[in-house]
């Protein structure tokens, strides 16, 4: 008898699932009642991070400082990125599995930085102010990216070291760097193929690259590029985290949420899928 009482509970709990995954099964209820029980729960998860993301505003105004990371200390102008992802910027975290790289990348001297893709310029401003010695070619196709760009610069004290220009070629690259102890940043959503042409890497041969491929956009877009610097570069491949494991590896003292739901939305750098960073470096004799 003790034996079955102790049973019960499990006997219980295995029926209401069985229950359960049978309804789900069933169309009509399906629509009927459990499709709008997750609509209604993405919703309240929806409201649950916006809530929690106006707080964090609230305390980061109204210098919009970032607090940590490669760039912390460096501000914002206002509340506002362009087509990437703002908190993780202000918290310190967008990109994070590149911080080994670009604390060794300011520790160079470089005479220029091009950043394509540069967006309101987090990587442009931060590491002008990082690396003094450079000057820093900034490009975005985007009108609102290069304004929100040269306003940084000017909150940031550093408008004549930051030159924003709309569309980058090859061949400006190129001419760019020419002579130059030099540091090319890419991520220009698919854009890399043709800015990377086979014709024009030998010219980036004395270049130091960090590239993001998207490979969503053009599928074996990162192995064609290792490829591509295979004679001229060492390559080091690094991927892009989970929302959920970057929260729980970087968690942020401004972040109170707990629940994983939320902490996956405040923490989502809007990727669709796993993504691959290129860090090139040119080989020895090249």
């Amino acid at each position: 008898m003790s034996s079955q009482r102790i049973d019960a509970p499990s006997r219980l709990k295995a029926s209401l699932k069985q229950g359960l995954q049978l309804l789900a099964k069933n169309d009509l209820l399906w629509k009927a009642l459990w499709l709008p029980v997750a609509k209604f729960g993405r919703h309240m998860t929806w409201q649950r991070s916006v809530t929690e993301l106006n707080r964090i505003e609230s305390e980061l105004r109204p210098a919009y400082e970032v607090q940590a990371g490669v760039f912390a200390g460096m501000r914002y102008p206002k509340f506002q990125s362009v087509g990437s992802a703002l908190l993780a910027k202000l918290l310190g975290t967008y990109e994070v599995e590149l911080t080994a790289i670009f604390e060794c990348l300011v520790q160079t001297p470089y005479d220029v930085i091009v950043d394509v893709g540069c967006a309101e310029g987090y990587y442009a401003v931060g590491l002008a102010l990082r690396i003094p010695s450079a000057k820093v070619f900034a490009f975005d196709i985007d009108s609102q990216a290069r304004g929100l760009c040269k306003e940084m610069a000017r909150l940031n004290g550093i408008p004549d070291r930051v030159v924003v220009r709309g569309v980058c070629t090859p061949e400006a690259l190129s001419k760019i760097v020419a002579g130059k102890r030099a540091l090319i940043i890419s991520d220009c959503e698919g854009g890399e193929r043709d800015l990377f042409a086979p014709h024009c890497v030998t010219q980036l041969q004395h270049c130091d690259l960090l590239v993001e491929t998207h490979d969503f956009i053009h599928r074996g877009m990162s192995m064609e590029l290792q490829e591509r610097f295979r004679a001229t570069h060492e390559c080091r491949v690094v991927h892009s985290m989970d929302p959920l494991e970057k929260a729980s590896r970087h968690p942020s003292p401004l972040i109170r949420e707990k629940s994983s739901e939320v902490l996956a939305w405040l923490y989502n750098e809007g990727r669709p899928e796993i993504m691959e960073w290129l860090h090139l470096v040119p080989r020895s004799g090249t």
